[in-house]
């Protein structure tokens, strides 16, 4: 498993908590988690972590399409002719000297970065932090009138906080807005 992006430690001073109150961890670290995969969708992957998948090529261009992204490093890709493969750090992995790799491929890479950008350890606890603050509040509401006149309160959704958001921008290979 990979390390993770923001430590317990860390999330726990960002909550300004006592640091010998380990009574919610358990349910902190899951928050954490959940939080990191937020920012994860977003920005793909954050630590390094090796993957081994089946890439189906798009064409016969060169390109393979990995599932995780940045790219980092490709260690091996099997069923496929001799040429180095060249990571271009957004999840295609292109195969310079040939283009004839229409088919299944099994490529082991390393995704993520080394080290992680502070900006996003940062929205890390920020969507935290928030996921953390809805878990203990009643939250905001809006009140549906229901048949008979019954006021029928409804949480309102989770949203990415604009301060998450911004500082995960430069980090984002794509929009999506």
């Amino acid at each position: 498993m990979a390390e993770a992006p923001v430590t317990l430690d860390e999330f726990r001073d960002h909550l300004n908590l006592d640091s010998t109150d380990t009574y919610d961890d358990g349910e902190m670290t899951s928050t954490l988690s959940a939080a990191t995969d937020v920012v994860e969708s977003y920005v793909g992957a954050m630590v390094p972590v090796e993957v081994v998948e089946t890439v189906v090529s798009v064409g016969n261009d060169g390109r393979l399409l990995t599932k995780r992204w940045p790219v980092i490093e490709v260690t091996d890709v099997t069923d496929v002719t001799s040429s180095t493969p060249d990571p271009t750090g957004a999840g295609q992995i292109w195969y310079l000297g040939s283009t004839d790799y229409v088919g299944r491929y099994t490529v082991t890479y390393t995704a993520g970065r080394d080290p992680v950008p502070e900006a996003l350890r940062e929205a890390t606890l920020i969507v935290a932090r928030q996921l953390w603050d809805r878990q203990r509040s009643s939250g905001p509401q809006v009140s549906l009138t229901g048949m008979g006149g019954q006021d029928n309160p409804v949480r309102m959704g989770f949203a990415v906080p604009a301060a998450a958001v911004e500082l995960m921008a430069p980090y984002r290979l794509f929009s999506l807005v």
